[in-house]
């Protein structure tokens, strides 16, 4: 893969993002190994997918512990998980702004 031309890509303020994302497969496209890095990059995604499920279903099932027990969560420390997560930005809250 040339990273050096795709380099001189992502730095070309003179060419609008959508079309860099062209070019940038464009040139991924040109290496002898360019099915071995499509394989990788669906391998990472799904990675971070499955890594997004786990950590949603562990702060929902603590704020279904916590519905049903709020003793357990008498000090706050339930939602302030919960805030966090929403400011690592790899989901947005569907109710309110959250940034970091």
């Amino acid at each position: 893969m040339n990273i050096d031309k795709i380099k001189e890509v992502v730095n070309n303020n003179a060419i609008p993002n959508e079309y860099k994302q062209e070019l940038i497969l464009s040139v991924v496209s040109e290496s002898k190994d360019a099915i071995a890095h499509v394989l990788t990059m669906l391998r990472y995604e799904r990675e971070t997918k499955n890594n997004l499920i786990d950590k949603l279903n562990l702060l929902l099932s603590k704020a279904h512990t916590g519905l049903e027990e709020p003793k357990l969560n008498s000090d706050g420390f339930m939602q302030d998980e919960i805030l966090e997560f929403y400011k690592e930005g790899h989901i947005g809250h569907c109710f309110k702004n959250i940034k970091k």
